[in-house]
């Protein structure tokens, strides 16, 4: 529905805004998603992205939302409360005791309080019943004892119950999908020593099982939706089995024709999930081999057909190194490991948003490399190989080829060691590293010589030490790392510099508490240390003091997102750029948000940004869902907040400054567009949105949508 503008709001007329955090964003491809869901209202696909937001698709493009707080956990659209909500099993990192449920407010996500749960387990199969409203959940894996569970459980969006402890035999990472024709869940799959491949219905009441005269191969981690236009349960088959596609229509499982070869390749497809408004079953992205898919295919019954994507990632290169590529408009990230720490020998590229093999081979495997680059070369020192012993050879990338480089001279084998290279005296500074024992020499490179120096004082012996050159300063900053002798390991926090020849210690009050990583910023022409989790805190260093930076995390959640085993460095805008095993983020000095204030008043429409609020964004756009069917509302904006009462009410935006009238759709979904202009005297700008709509029970036959601050970001 387009919207009919009264006025148009004056962008140019800049706000007063008040200072805000830094945020660590994404700025790579988006990890793959098991999960995602349908929301029949903006009829939209929703997906769990990276950063703390969700991706949303609405026919042409994807946009990421201003959700805050968005993280990995099965989704459904819950008629009822008319939200996006979650369940979220067994949190590894907090060890929580229960399921977290959750439910997308406006552009936040609320933790939602239930009455009790299944026993504390991890993969459920779970679907959401769209007849009855609930979700049913079957069996999983018991975290304390590793025990398979059979028992089947029903959520009504207020409390759970138990409904069966008798069906399927008892197995973990089974699959569910709820057929809407025939009102049954159909379950196929699952693990418990062996891969399961039977088929089973629930009716609401009891399970069944299915004897089909064919079926898919025993496998786990299955994707399955329901084609709703054609009455067929869609799947893909996950772990265990190449990647096929079958479909079942309520009585047998019939073999699909060949994937696209981008799908077939894949080790475990990602979500599937039925877009209703377009009748196509989209897939989003999976794992593969080498890297995490975020290509997205639709199937509308006769043929797979791609769709914008949401990139990709390499393999997760858990101690990986990272340096600035060698044309300067990209990052290089060389090594590391899979999630079972055996080290690849690939060179990847991060460029434009966007990763690319460059390289694999001759170079042996390893993680924990020392890595840096010069403007006509990138070197690759030590390292640790797939027997996790140090390595101690040297090689020199040259934008096409490795070539081994002599090794006389040169530090002796290690891991784990920090390294920085000063452009002004075109060297490389390497210190420490761990050969078995925990080593504390120091070295430079020139290009041609190492040259160990010895005079002077010395830092202690570290290992996986941050190091950074300082443009501002002209010294290189070596802080955190590792040590011991005997017993536990001991985290340093001392802060040396070097400069070009002898170490000074810095006397420091504030100092990084855990290892981490650093590299110099532009944008604060400071120095920039990342903590690795379990504590992701953010701290600059201006040469005498470390100052905690305020960061939130994406989409402006309040905590930062974690990093674990990170590496820094400064990337081509400038910007300190941290790369884990997880992706590319940047630290963006002044982040978009948008946030909910004050409250509202009567049946109100509840208002969202549909996207976060990006200086050029020509797309950006407002959500108003709860508006009476075809009814019109109103979308009132201004530089500055306002309380005042009027009726009962309180207007939440200074009056007549600007409105933007809209038209609601039958089901009560309108969608406001404002263009925000490419203007960079905008960013960090802050404007204020409220909602009014018709309310007939209402003095007045008028209701007030709670307030939306937007902040104009990068």
């Amino acid at each position: 529905m387009n919207p009919a503008r009264l006025a148009a709001l004056p962008l140019f007329v800049l706000a007063s805004a008040a200072p805000r955090a830094q945020e660590l964003r994404y700025v790579d491809g988006t990890p793959p998603v098991r999960f995602g869901c349908y929301d029949p209202v903006r009829q939209r696909v929703i997906t769990i992205g990276s950063s703390n937001y969700s991706n949303e698709w609405d026919g042409a493009i994807w946009r990421r939302a201003a959700d805050v707080g968005a993280q990995p956990g099965f989704l459904w659209y819950d008629r009822a409360r008319q939200h996006v909500r979650q369940l979220i099993e067994y949190d590894w990192y907090s060890s929580t005791s229960t399921f977290v449920h959750r439910e997308r407010v406006g552009s936040s996500w609320q933790t939602a309080t239930v009455a009790g749960a299944p026993s504390l387990r991890v993969g459920m199969a779970l679907a959401h019943d769209t007849t009855s409203n609930t979700v049913l959940a079957f069996g999983g894996m018991d975290v304390a004892t590793g025990t398979m569970l059979g028992d089947t459980w029903r959520f009504d969006g207020v409390a759970w119950t138990l409904v069966a402890t008798t069906g399927p035999a008892a197995r973990n990472r089974a699959s569910l999908a709820y057929d809407t024709a025939r009102q049954r869940m159909v379950l196929f799959g699952g693990y418990d020593q062996t891969a399961y491949d039977d088929t089973w219905e629930w009716d609401g009441t009891t399970w069944q099982a299915i004897a089909t005269a064919h079926r898919p191969p025993g496998c786990w981690l299955v994707s399955m939706a329901f084609d709703a236009a054609r009455a067929r349960t869609v799947l893909l088959t996950g772990v265990g089995a190449p990647v096929a596609h079958f479909e079942y229509d309520g009585t047998d499982w019939s073999a699909m024709p060949a994937l696209p070869a981008a799908i077939a390749n894949l080790a475990v497809p990602g979500a599937l999930v039925y877009d209703d408004a377009r009748a196509e079953t989209l897939l989003v992205g999976g794992f593969g081999t080498h890297d995490r898919q975020g290509f997205v295919f639709a199937w509308n019954g006769a043929q797979w057909s791609p769709r914008p994507g949401l990139g990709y990632l390499p393999s997760p290169g858990i101690f990986a190194s990272v340096a600035p590529s060698l044309s300067g408009t990209g990052i290089y990230r060389f090594g590391g490991g899979n999630y079972l720490e055996v080290p690849s020998n690939d060179l990847w590229t991060f460029a434009n948003g966007a990763w690319t093999l460059t390289a694999s081979g001759t170079i042996p495997a390893r993680g924990d490399a020392a890595m840096w680059t010069t403007p006509t070369a990138t070197f690759v020192f030590g390292g640790v190989n797939v027997l996790g012993g140090p390595i101690g050879d040297f090689w020199r990338w040259n934008g096409a080829a490795w070539a081994s480089l002599p090794t006389a001279g040169a530090p002796s084998y290690r891991r784990s060691a920090a390294c920085a290279y000063d452009p002004v005296a075109n060297r490389a500074l390497l210190f420490g590293g761990y050969d078995g024992t925990v080593l504390g020499d120091t070295w430079t490179f020139d290009g041609v010589v190492w040259q160990q120096h010895t005079s002077g004082p010395q830092p202690p012996a570290r290992y996986d030490a941050a190091m950074a050159y300082d443009l501002l300063l002209n010294r290189t900053v070596l802080t955190a790392g590792k040590t011991f002798t005997t017993g536990p390991i001991t985290t340093l926090t001392d802060t040396w510099e070097w400069n070009g020849t002898g170490w000074q210690l810095v006397p420091t009050a504030i100092h990084p508490g855990v290892p981490g990583a650093m590299a110099f910023d532009f944008p604060s022409q400071r120095i920039v240390f990342v903590e690795s989790s379990p504590a992701p805190s953010v701290l600059s260093y201006d040469g005498a003091t470390w100052t905690t930076v305020p960061v939130v995390g994406g989409a402006g959640s309040a905590t930062p997102i974690a990093t674990w085993l990170p590496r820094a460095v400064t990337g081509p805008t400038g910007r300190v750029t941290v790369v884990d095993h997880l992706g590319v983020r940047e630290l963006v000095p002044t982040p978009a948000a948008a946030k909910s204030y004050g409250s509202a008043c009567g049946p109100a429409a509840e208002l969202a940004a549909a996207a976060l609020p990006r200086v050029g964004d020509a797309a950006f756009a407002f959500d108003l869902t709860g508006v009476p069917p075809n009814a019109p509302a109103l979308l009132a904006g201004a530089p500055t907040a306002a309380s005042l009462p009027f009726a009962g009410c309180t207007v939440l935006v200074t009056p007549g400054f600007a409105a933007i009238l809209t038209l609601a759709s039958a089901s009560g979904f309108a969608t406001v567009s404002l263009p925000l202009p490419n203007n960079p005297a905008l960013i960090g700008q802050l404007f204020f949105f409220q909602a009014v709509t018709l309310a007939p029970a209402t003095p007045l036959g008028l209701a007030f949508s709670e307030g939306l601050r937007i902040a104009l970001g990068q």
